[in-house]
């Protein structure tokens, strides 16, 4: 620290001088929020960086040896706050855009069931009763729709291609969803 540095940072942690403190702000903003915004290149968070490192300046005015250079203690302070501000922020756009790709499947999954039940019913009003009755075996009402996409044989009619209860109905199902039955 410059003499005058030294004098006015033990003068400020006796005595908690506002004059003091207020002469070393104004000697070093300039240095401390350059470097900020270098760090950061955000304004706003070069702002905020600012305040953090003037506010560890008071906390520890009275810790500074008499060796201390103000200015390099100051740059390397405010490169430790930007670095920690920035990992910060990149935690909380992590968690927000973890929180939006929540909320995006959850409505994704509405939409599903809504697009479900557009092309279902048409198509189950479409089939023969005996088909219908043969597609309504599937107990619809103990799965969630995830799963009824995965064992609906209109989706996927794999596992009831044995059973000669349904190859009619799946059929059906799929020429009346615009595919082509299995075989066609």
């Amino acid at each position: 620290m410059t003499s005058d540095d030294i004098t006015l940072a033990r003068e400020y942690a006796a005595s908690q001088s506002e004059r003091a403190f207020a002469a070393l702000v104004e000697r070093h903003l300039g240095l401390v929020h350059s470097v900020a915004l270098r760090s950061v290149g955000e304004p706003h968070l070069a702002e905020e960086v600012a305040q953090a490192v003037f506010i560890i300046l008071a906390r520890k005015a009275g810790t500074l040896g008499t060796n201390t250079i103000l200015p390099g203690w100051l740059y390397k302070t405010t490169r430790y706050v930007a670095d920690n501000a920035l990992r910060d922020r990149r935690r909380r756009e992590r968690r927000e855009q973890e929180i939006y790709m929540r909320s995006t499947v959850a409505e994704s999954d509405a939409s599903v069931g809504q697009e479900l039940a557009s092309l279902l019913e048409p198509a189950m009003a479409a089939l023969g009763e005996h088909d219908r009755n043969a597609a309504l075996r599937i107990p619809h009402s103990e799965l969630r729709t995830g799963e009824v996409l995965n064992f609906h044989p209109v989706f996927d009619p794999r596992p009831f291609a044995a059973n000669p209860a349904f190859p009619s109905a799946n059929g059906a199902f799929h020429i009346s969803l615009g595919q082509r039955p299995n075989g066609a």
